[in-house]
Formats: structure tokens, sequence, C-alpha cells
């Protein structure tokens, strides 16, 4: 190795220790909790609004059926009824996460606690989308071109 290749190598590393660094410390918290159903907006409230200081939980409950979709926000866990589709989601502190679910797949249920911007849980059994959003950018980049 010459010293060009030891340089070079430096140079590389240096920059994607740079680049760590910036994704870490870059990523603010998002500040806005966003539930759509079958594409219309039906939740948006302040995500820090959930932060009590004796850490208590806020429940939705979306219950599914053939008109459409109903959702309730509980201060406790609440009694699932019997013999319909529904989705549980909790809010605890910055975290959204997906407790429960009648999905046959249960991704939704397995996908791990959401808290930053742009960061999204996706039902599709039921065209259900939890995201938070207002994080690292208002508007972020896609690959659309005008």
């Amino acid at each position: 190795m010459t010293r060009a290749d030891v340089a070079l190598t430096g140079i590389c590393l240096l920059a994607a220790a740079a680049l760590a660094l910036w994704f870490v410390v870059g990523k603010k918290e998002g500040r806005t909790l966003r539930i759509s159903y079958d594409g219309e907006v039906v939740v948006t409230e302040a995500v820090d609004a959930h932060v009590r200081p004796r850490g208590g939980t806020v429940y939705y409950l979306f219950v599914f059926e053939e008109s459409g979709a109903a959702w309730e926000r509980f201060e406790a866990y609440p009694e699932i009824p019997d013999g319909v589709s529904y989705n549980l989601l909790s809010v605890s502190g910055s975290e959204v996460s997906m407790e429960a679910a009648d999905c046959r797949d249960q991704v939704c249920v397995h996908h791990i606690p959401i808290s930053a911007g742009g960061e999204t849980i996706i039902c599709l059994p039921h065209r259900l989308i939890v995201e938070i959003v207002g994080g690292r950018d208002e508007e972020p980049f896609d690959g659309m071109v005008k």
C-alpha cells in the first residue's frame, strides 16, 4: 500500500463517521401523530400531548364495519368488543405502537414502535396508516420530478 492508499482510506473512514454522526444527531423527534383511514386523515394530534408525569398511555381503538370505521380515545386499556374487526394503537410518551389487531398477518402489531418524523405503521387489511410527521424535514423529498 502506498501513502496515497492510506490517505484515501482515512478520508473515506472520516467521511463515513461524519455521515453516521449526522444521521444520529440530525434525527429530531416528530411532532404530530397523524392517523389515516382509507386515505382520509381521522386523527391529528401532537405526540407530546401524551407525555404525562406518571408515564400514562393513551389508547386509540379503531373498529371497522362495512359502513366505515369508528374510533375512540381511551385513557386506560379498553375492552375490545367481540366479533368486530379492530386495531388498538397505544401512545406512550413519544412512542407510538400497534398493541393489537385482528388481522391475519399481524405485521402492524409486530412493527417496532415509532417515534421520529417520517416513520409509519401501516395495516393494509384495514387500510389504516399511522405516521409521525414534522420531524427532520417538514416536507421530505420524494422521487417525483415536476
